[in-house]
């Protein structure tokens, strides 16, 4: 019957051979590639200190205006949505190439985000990214093998802003869900508690002989108090201080919470009276209290990294081994024999010296970076940042729905034609699945199939008007 399909199409069957052929070619690169990526150990680095959430991507953003430019002296600006940056942190949670985060956060000051909720986000995903080792064993359910625990380090060169204590409050609330917080020595901490201002213009008029007329109902409505008073009232204070207070305490909370073993020693009754009170903590001071935990005296990553990689090259040297080893036989290697003949003793010293000399090197590392940073759980081997993580998952995503796509044309095919239906199986893609797992093409179905729904948008109050 596959034989007389071809004799009497020969070109749409020789097309959807070719087709499928190709696909076969490419899903094998593809896997290939993936398979020689996954065996690298990566940390995903984020960049705070250049980062701007957002609620929503604007197609054309002031801020990245004159960024990136290399005359200017300045990174380039990542602005990502809140949603976009929790999800990324959710995958590389479940992530297995991925074995640790790594926040910067500069100078201080400069993580730009549109409030305490987006930290709050943000903040909550760096705490699940650091959970994500967990399983949980449920009836009837074979329990998955465990994990390594996934590290967490932070580093930035100070915590003071010198604009503003509430932006540093801010850089160190999301800092505590790391679990390594590692600061430069001639940092500060200030963590002054949250503050707000308002400018009263009433006198300033005054003296221009201005008078501002307002009818508010209630005494609550204080948006008009700046031109008709000269301080706060009762109970525009008791607004001010409803909304900063319990923020305040949230915030003191977490960063307790997330430090209580570092801060055991301090009863939080009057912990943050005393810190409040303290002014800007010098990084020796913050380190002793248990703010932080090590005062490295650069950023440590790119160390961390060169000493991974260095031991894995180490150990693929002292483990590898191939049938032909001892069969190749190079010139120097030869000398070496006969040096070693005419004198065995420069061969034992040069070994020895090889040996003494790694060791060494070796010992210096960890005896200069002991006291600077935690090497123990460090694996990663190379870096990623959150704007490569970003176009890669874009592409994986992309790829996957030209995947289904290609699925569902296989489908049609096969529905059409029983003669096509088989011309497929014998290319290897049998219905209903195609040669791939049922769990994969459910999961990929259901992406294909998955409701949306509409989100409007609206900017500004809502008024009588609207």
């Amino acid at each position: 019957m596959i034989s007389q399909a071809i004799r009497n199409n020969p070109w749409k069957t020789l097309g959807v051979t070719g087709l499928v052929a190709s696909s076969i070619y490419r899903r094998r690169k593809e896997e290939a590639r993936r398979m020689e990526d996954a065996k690298k150990k990566k940390v995903l680095v984020l960049p705070f200190y250049r980062m701007k959430v957002v609620e929503e991507k604007s197609p054309t953003s002031l801020s990245s205006l004159g960024a990136g430019n290399p005359q200017s002296g300045r990174e380039k600006t990542i602005e990502m949505p809140a949603d976009e940056l929790v999800n990324l942190i959710h995958e590389a949670a479940q992530d297995p190439s991925i074995v640790g985060l790594y926040g910067v956060f500069g100078n201080g000051g400069t993580f730009s985000t549109g409030g305490w909720a987006h930290l709050e986000e943000v903040r909550n995903a760096i705490r699940v990214f650091g959970t994500s080792h967990r399983t949980h064993k449920e009836p009837g359910v074979e329990t998955p093998p465990p994990r390594d625990r996934k590290a967490l380090y932070a580093y930035s060169n100070t915590f003071a802003n010198p604009m503003g204590s509430t932006q540093s409050m801010q850089d160190f609330f999301v800092a505590t869900a790391f679990s390594k917080i590692h600061m430069q020595p001639q940092g500060d901490l200030n963590l002054f508690g949250l503050h707000a201002t308002n400018a009263f213009f009433r006198d300033f008029l005054h003296k221009y002989g201005i008078t501002v007329h307002v009818w508010k109902h209630g005494e609550y409505k204080n948006m008009a108090n700046r031109f008709t008073h000269s301080h706060f009232t009762k109970e525009h204070y008791e607004n001010v201080a409803g909304i900063l207070l319990p923020i305040h305490q949230h915030v003191c909370d977490a960063i307790y919470t997330s430090r209580h073993k570092q801060l055991r020693n301090f009863a939080p009754a009057k912990f943050w009276s005393m810190v409040e009170n303290a002014g800007s903590l010098p990084a020796h001071v913050a380190h002793q209290i248990g703010f932080v935990d090590y005062l490295p005296r650069i950023d440590p990553l790119d160390a961390l990294i060169k000493n991974n990689k260095q031991k894995a090259e180490d150990d693929s040297k002292g483990t590898s081994s191939s049938p032909t080893k001892g069969m190749e036989t190079k010139k120097e290697d030869l000398e070496g024999v006969e040096n070693r003949k005419n004198n065995p003793k420069n061969s034992t010293l040069s070994s020895k010296s090889k040996e003494e000399e790694s060791k060494n090197q070796e010992e210096s590392f960890a005896e200069k970076w002991k006291f600077e940073t935690d090497l123990d759980h460090f694996k990663a081997d190379s870096k990623i940042s959150i704007e490569e993580y970003a176009r890669r998952k874009t592409l994986e995503r992309q790829k996957e729905a030209k995947e289904w796509k290609f699925y569902q044309s296989l489908q049609d095919m096969s529905e059409s034609s029983v003669v096509m239906k088989g011309v497929l199986s014998l290319m290897g893609y049998s219905a209903p699945y195609f040669n791939i797992p049922k769990e994969k093409f459910s999961e990929a179905k259901a992406k294909g199939l998955k409701e949306k729904i509409a989100v409007v948008k609206i900017n500004g109050a809502i008024g009588e008007a609207t």
